[in-house]
This record gives structure tokens, sequence and C-alpha cells, in this order.
């Protein structure tokens, strides 16, 4: 197991100033061994936080846009980047020129000295610096599961920093951990009537029951425009193919639909039984000419819908007074968009509320970005 441990000092007091070796020696020697430690941050040099202002096409490269990033200097710099995930405003690792990186994007082992970033130039384009991914800083997913799959890392929702500052020491700050949406083992029911419903092979009609917690499954239906549960429409097309996470109704809409992007939540159920935490399942369905830059939740105790977008995180809920809360959950699944919540009201005293969100930018000429939000789901103790 790796754990960080700054995420360490922040949960056990009296152990601020230790060292890594110093706090290895201390477990080996209570008994609990430590086999190695790494310092990801040992090779990163010249590294700030940057926000993307504008953002041109290149001349001669379809994969290729030119950025104009704030670093806090006088005046921004040019970066070229092949990144899919760049947007104007986005908040950014930034190694400017002369500085290093630990690594490259693939994750591979980091040379011992890192990788010096020099000015250059990109299908004839100057740049000077480079924006970075999680692997380019030394770290990966498994440590902060918000970073993209392929692209840069973003900072979201970080009041407390600006262009200029220390980007490492901001990242100690930002990870999140995502929990699983349910409990390995449970088997689930699909129901879908006037539709068949297609698992492992195997093709039933209206009904599917006894299927096992994160399988494929397929509902298709020949007059089918869309996919719906619960009124809100999850997918478009003939067939829709997701993960089961729950017990799951979904309705095949016949008449026309817009093609855009669109998420709901599908189900919120207790977590484990007798449990305060509640799960909550999301689906997203995301058409050709958008690339999703972020995905996840905002939640909190007794809100209500308008409460609940981005704009209002750490904003107090008035019905409660609980803050309100965001979280970035990425999917491991190349062919569907489904994602899961765990969180609860631990005294019970008010709904577990929350709403899905997908932010995703239009591929077309003006590249604008825009968040979809489901319609609020809630738990009622």
């Amino acid at each position: 197991m790796r754990t960080s441990l700054k995420w360490i000092k922040d949960l056990v007091p009296g152990i601020e100033d230790l060292t890594p070796q110093e706090y290895l020696d201390a477990m080996t020697l209570s008994g609990s061994k430590g086999e190695y430690y790494v310092e990801l941050d040992k090779n990163l040099e010249n590294i700030v936080i940057g926000q993307i202002l504008k953002i041109e096409k290149h001349p001669d490269a379809d994969k290729l846009v030119i950025c104009q990033v704030n670093v806090g200097q006088e005046e921004p710099v040019q970066i070229v980047t092949g990144a899919p995930n760049v947007f104007e405003g986005a908040v950014v690792p930034v190694v400017l020129a002369g500085g290093k990186v630990a690594g490259g994007h693939d994750g591979s082992t980091p040379p011992e000295e890192g990788i010096k970033i020099k000015k250059g130039k990109l299908r004839g384009v100057p740049s000077n610096g480079m924006m970075c991914s999680i692997e380019e800083l030394g770290s990966s997913r498994d440590m902060y599961p918000d970073a993209p799959e392929n692209g840069i890392y973003i900072f979201k929702n970080r009041d407390d920093i600006k262009p200029g500052d220390d980007a490492i020491k901001a990242l100690d700050t930002s990870a999140t951990i995502t929990s699983s949406y349910k409990t390995r083992g449970n088997s689930y029911t699909v129901n879908a009537q006037g539709a068949n419903i297609t698992v492992n092979g195997e093709t039933k009609a209206d009904t599917f029951a006894d299927i096992a917690y994160d399988t494929a499954v397929t509902v298709s239906a020949d007059n089918a425009k869309a996919w719906a549960i619960d009124g809100t429409t999850v997918a478009v097309g003939s067939s829709y193919t997701f993960y089961v996470g729950s017990d799951v109704t979904i309705t095949p809409v016949t008449d026309a639909v817009t093609d855009k992007p669109m998420t709901a939540i599908v189900s919120a159920a207790p977590a484990t039984a007798g449990s305060y935490r509640v799960s909550f399942l999301a689906s997203s369905y995301i058409p050709a000419g958008y690339t999703v830059i972020d995905r996840g939740f905002v939640y909190g105790k007794g809100a209500t819908q308008d409460e609940l977008t981005l704009e209002k995180v750490g904003t107090t809920i008035a019905a409660t007074g609980a803050k309100v809360k965001s979280i970035s959950v990425p999917t491991n699944k190349d062919t569907v968009n489904d994602f899961g919540l765990v969180y609860g009201v631990k005294n019970k005293d008010a709904a577990a509320t929350a709403v899905a969100y997908v932010t995703v930018k239009s591929m077309a000429d003006d590249n604008s970005v825009t968040t979809v939000y489901s319609t609020i789901s809630q738990f009622n103790y």
C-alpha cells in the first residue's frame, strides 16, 4: 500500500516536523515496518501556478493549441500544448523554462535527475514552458484520482492559490479520495420494459435479475431514440451500455431528442445495511464533438437544487447550516460514463442531497466550455 505522508501528517497530531526517514524509522520500531519512501518532488524545480487566459488554434497542427498563461509575471507566457482538456480560465501547474519535471506523461520510471524544460518551438511556434500532468509531477492518479487519464492536472475550486504561487505546495492539499459506490458481491436487477437486456452474451426481455456488481449491461430497442431513468434522459441512441451498481429501471424513449451532453443520478441508497453513508450512482452521456474536462458531484446536507452548483462550493446551505462541497470522480471505463459518490449525514437529522455534474468542451470552432447538472437527488433517513 502507498499513501501520502502529507495526508498522514494531516490526520495524526505530533508528527508534523518528522522527515520521511524519521517517520519510516518510527514506524519500523513500532512493529509496523515501512519498506521505503519515495520523494515525489525531489526533481521538481520552478513549477508555479498558472491560469490560462487565451487559447488559439495552432496554424500548422490540428492537435496543438497556443495558450497565453498568467504565471504571476508582468506578461503572460506562451505555451504550446496538445493536452485535450485545456480551457480558458483553467488553473494549472506550469514548469517555466529552465525548470524541471520528474518524468514523462506515460508514468514510466522517472530519470534520476528529472527532465529539464527549455524554451523551444513546436511546429514553428515558440513555447516558453510546459503545463504539467500529474505524472510529470512525479505522482500518479492513484495518489490524485481527480487527475485526468489524458491531459494536464487542473486545480478546481481553489480560492487559496493564485498565479505565480508554488504549485507543488498547492498540490499537497488538493488530493481527493473517492469511494466505490456499492459493495462488491451484491447483485442487482435491471428493468427495461419494451426492451432487450443483454448481460454476458445472454439476452432477456423486460427484466434481468441477479446481475453481479460492475457487470456490463446493454439495453436495446429498435424504436428507441434515447434512454431515461426516472424521466431523465441519460443516453441517446437505440442501445445503451452501462455498468450496474444498483437496481435500475430504465425506459426507452421513442420521441426525438436533442443530442447534447447530459447527466443524471440513477440511484441513492445506503452504502451498506444500516449505514448512515449513502451511495449515489450517476450516469452521463457525451455525444461526439465534446471532450470531458471534469465530472463529479456537488453535495451537502439538506440542500436545494439552486444551492448545489460548483460556483456555490464552500457557501452555507440555508436550511441546515452545512457547507456545499464538491468532488471530482474519474471513471476508468472507456465505453461508459458511470460514476459514484459515497457520503452521509451522521446524525441523520436531514436529507443527504447531491447533484451530478459533467463539464465538457465543445470541439467546434468556439471551443466553449459548459457544465451540465443533473436533477437533485436526495436520500431521506
